[in-house]
């Protein structure tokens, strides 16, 4: 079975400025595509991409793990941007005021784990047992392991998704993300099915 890299439902200008054509088509054609490679160069079966990952979650080798986890991260990531950005509303925008205070209190939230993680990794919403809250992964770690952990939007924190446009700013890429490109009608689907 050969496992592709996520089909992006937007061109690689669409999210611009928050995030620039240059940085989303090496995100993409390279830092993605290598990891589809690498996994179908190592991995020969013929499990879905999601039970690869928790398959090989708990095994010593890493190499399968490390890049059918990045693949998937990505998958989650791509889906959970949008050029045609609107806020959350209805049971989203409930839940996040809720579970927040706001959706400003969520952003900062958003920004504060995020740029508090140490390294490379993600950073997540996620429906938990009812409620909603942001959390961190490591590498190539995502919330797809952990019993009752639904994810609704995914925000890559690796340099190389935010590095040639914002620098050492990952707080602003962040912040831009979640209050100008993030799909929320995608979170909001998400957050549907689990209830």
């Amino acid at each position: 079975m050969n496992i592709s890299v996520t089909p992006l439902q937007y061109t690689f200008s669409d999210l611009e400025p928050c995030m620039s054509r240059q940085t989303v088509e090496l995100h993409h054609t390279k830092h993605e595509q290598g990891y589809a490679n690498k996994l179908n160069e190592l991995y020969q079966g013929d499990l879905p991409l999601i039970e690869i990952v928790r398959e090989f979650a708990t095994r010593p080798e890493k190499k399968i793990y490390n890049n059918a986890g990045q693949l998937l991260n990505h998958h989650f990531f791509w889906q959970s941007l949008t050029p045609k950005y609107q806020k959350p509303q209805g049971q989203l925008l409930d839940a996040i005021n809720d579970n927040f205070g706001s959706f400003d209190k969520m952003v900062a939230s958003f920004i504060e784990q995020g740029t508090a993680h140490f390294g490379s990794g993600w950073v997540w919403l996620v429906a938990s047992n009812g409620s909603l809250q942001i959390m961190t992964t490591t590498n190539a770690d995502s919330p797809i392991t952990t019993p009752n952990v639904e994810i609704l939007l995914a925000i890559d924190i690796w340099e190389h998704a935010y590095y040639l446009d914002y620098t050492y700013q990952r707080g602003e890429f962040i912040k831009n993300t979640v209050e100008k490109l993030a799909n929320w009608e995608y979170a909001s689907q998400r957050l549907a099915a689990t209830r």
